[in-house]
C-alpha cells in the first residue's frame, strides 16, 4: 500500500503545484492587462492633443500614437479574457474557460494578432 500512497502524495502535489503556476500566470495577465489598458486611454488623449496642431509631422505622430493606444487597449483586453479564462480553469469551470479563451482568440484574430 506504500507504492500507492506515495503515487497519491504526488499527484496530490502535482495538481497544487499547477494550480499555484496557474494562479501566478493569471494574476501577471491581468495586470498586464490593466497595464495596456491604462496606456491605451493615455496614448488616446495624447494624440488627441497632437491631432489639434496645425504642423503635418504632429498630426502624423498624433495618427501613430492613436493606432498604437488603440493596439494596446485591445492587447489589454485579451489578456483580460485569457487571465479570465486561466481563473475558471484552475476553478474547474472548463465551459466557462473556453468561452473566454476562444472570445480572446477571436479578438486577437479580428486584431490581426494571430
Amino acid at each position: 500500500m506504500g507504492f500507492l500512497k506515495k503515487i497519491g502524495h504526488r499527484i496530490q502535489k502535482g495538481r497544487k503545484f499547477a494550480s499555484r503556476v496557474s494562479h501566478g500566470a493569471s494574476i501577471g495577465l491581468r495586470k498586464v492587462g490593466h497595464t495596456l489598458a491604462k496606456v491605451g486611454g493615455v496614448g488616446a488623449k495624447i494624440a488627441n492633443v497632437l491631432e489639434t496642431i496645425p504642423d503635418p509631422r504632429a498630426k502624423a505622430l498624433g495618427n501613430l500614437i492613436s493606432s498604437g493606444s488603440s493596439l494596446a487597449s485591445s492587447a489589454g483586453n485579451i489578456s483580460g479574457k485569457l487571465s479570465s479564462g486561466i481563473e475558471h480553469a484552475r476553478k474547474g469551470n472548463i465551459k466557462s474557460a473556453m468561452v473566454d479563451v476562444s472570445d480572446a482568440r477571436r479578438q486577437a484574430r479580428e486584431r490581426k494578432f494571430i
